[in-house]
């Protein structure tokens, strides 16, 4: 009998969070949203083994981050302004955490 409470429990609540998803979907700055942004940078950056300079890295971040801020694929210049935006605004508004935008100078 518990398992049927739990189950019924656990099914609603998965319709529930895909209801709240569908809901917000455009919204940029929902947890849920925010929170995917973070793990899909922190798998960028941690998988990355080229030089920090290189452009490859901020290119493929910004590939990547087309599925959790969910834009649709148009011209990639219009695409890769949209991810930027959205990127931008977490990062201002102190959404994004620990990371930062800024370059690394080259003499510290």
């Amino acid at each position: 009998m518990d398992e049927s409470i739990d189950h019924r429990l656990e099914y609603s609540n998965s319709f529930e969070d895909m209801k709240r998803k569908r809901r917000h979907r455009a919204d940029h700055t929902q947890d849920f949203i925010v929170q995917d942004v973070r793990q899909t940078l922190f798998k960028m950056i941690s998988s990355f083994d080229g030089a920090m300079e290189d452009e490859m890295l901020i290119e493929e971040e910004i590939k990547a981050l087309q599925r959790p801020f969910q834009v649709p694929m148009e011209s990639k210049k219009n695409t890769q302004h949209k991810v930027e935006a959205k990127l931008l605004n977490l990062f201002r508004t102190g959404r994004l955490g620990h990371y930062t935008l800024d370059s690394i100078p080259r003499k510290l």
